[in-house]
């Protein structure tokens, strides 16, 4: 016999999120057998006053864009090791390479690559909004 609830306990995990910006990342290992979300949080820079940061935005999405063409291993500029992160590109981008998950898929042998970079704002009321970059 399936024993049936009458009522649930929920507890709030997850307050709402007003005029905030992020950078939404997916990694994935694997033949995108597996998913790595990490939300890129930009701290001072609200929704509603993003335009007036562009250049800070799109030089988070630059650095993100060059981790993608690193981690790519098709790519000319793919690189295993952190000192070659390092040397090549810079501490932040080597940085950004060092945080980036290891794939499940290979042991945890090599990195993740990225699937798709995002960019997520919600307004003053929370509603969600989205720009692929």
């Amino acid at each position: 016999m399936i024993k049936k609830f009458e009522a649930f306990k929920f507890e709030q995990t997850e307050k709402p999120k007003r005029d905030e910006l992020y950078l939404f990342i997916m990694f994935e290992g694997g033949d995108a057998d597996t998913e790595h979300p990490v939300h890129h949080k930009f701290k001072g820079i609200k929704f509603s006053e993003y335009e007036q940061h562009l250049d800070e935005i799109n030089k988070v999405i630059d650095d993100y864009k060059k981790l993608d063409k690193i981690l790519d291993i098709n790519s000319a500029k793919f690189c295993e090791e952190y000192d070659e992160v390092e040397e090549k590109y810079g501490k932040d981008i080597a940085h950004l390479f060092e945080e980036t998950p290891n794939d499940p898929q290979d042991d945890y042998q090599n990195k993740c690559y990225i699937s798709r970079l995002t960019l997520v704002g919600y307004d003053q009321e929370g509603n969600k909004h989205e720009s692929y970059v």
